[in-house]
């Protein structure tokens, strides 16, 4: 949002000096200049400053948001019931392992007929179980046998790692929608700097500094604070305007 106000402030002084070519060009240069260096790390700033981490930044962010999207994905499945699998009750015939580490084999039947499952992961809950303990068993109706005894703890696994997931998906799309407004934004600086070349190219040239000075002042306007929601709701129930 703030790349978005400075863009309109600078649009609007470039706008003001459309009376002459020179200056309306030379505007739209030093405007297009400021914005694509301010994405860019590094990069000189005509306005003052020297970019930030930008473009660069977002895409860290999103490579480093999208591998750990891949690896909770990866334990979701693997952790916990089938995605839309079935649910049956199966009886514990062995626990292997040592006090700290234990898998768990189950027996259990479908339509009829029986199969044997061990976890997926050896953990410590796992030990609590003894032989002919009840243990429930999710398995897919396409592949009965490949069934997967879960217990109750890696049911609250589950259910963490799938808001997780959710939580990571919606930073993930955040990012994405971030990382194109950086790229608009380095598109349209190198618009506004080739437009502004060409219109300056073979203009009368005129004292630009005061053209500078009212770009200066458009980019370096603080942007408001945030509303406090919770005051913008105690003032609207009061019928009186925020501060």
């Amino acid at each position: 949002m703030t790349m978005a106000r400075r863009a309109r402030r600078l649009l609007a002084v470039v706008k003001h000096n459309r009376h002459d070519p020179y200056l309306h060009g030379r505007a739209l240069e030093v405007s297009g200049a400021a914005l694509f260096a301010e994405s860019l790390p590094g990069v000189h700033n005509p306005l003052g400053r020297k970019g930030n981490a930008g473009i660069v930044a977002v895409i860290l962010a999103i490579g480093i948001v999208g591998t750990m999207l891949f690896f909770f994905d990866l334990g979701y499945r693997r952790l916990g019931p089938y995605p839309n699998g079935e649910t049956t009750t199966g009886h514990v015939v062995a626990v292997t392992g040592g006090i700290a580490k234990c898998t768990v084999e189950a027996r259990y039947a479908v339509a009829g007929q029986s199969y044997v499952a061990t976890t997926t992961s050896e953990t410590k809950n796992h030990c609590r179980f003894a032989v002919g303990d009840r243990i429930d068993v999710s398995y897919q109706p396409t592949n009965p046998s490949a069934g997967r005894p879960v217990a109750e703890e890696e049911r609250l696994n589950e259910l963490v790692l799938r808001w997780s997931r959710v939580f990571l998906f919606v930073c993930l799309v955040a990012l994405l929608v971030e990382l194109l407004v950086e790229v608009a934004v380095l598109v349209l600086g190198g618009v506004l700097i080739l437009r502004g070349r060409r219109r300056a190219r073979h203009a009368h040239p005129a004292p630009f500094e005061p053209v500078l000075d009212e770009l200066q002042r458009a980019w370096d306007i603080p942007d408001p604070p945030p509303p406090n929601p919770v005051r913008s709701l105690v003032a609207s129930l009061r019928g009186r305007p925020t501060t």
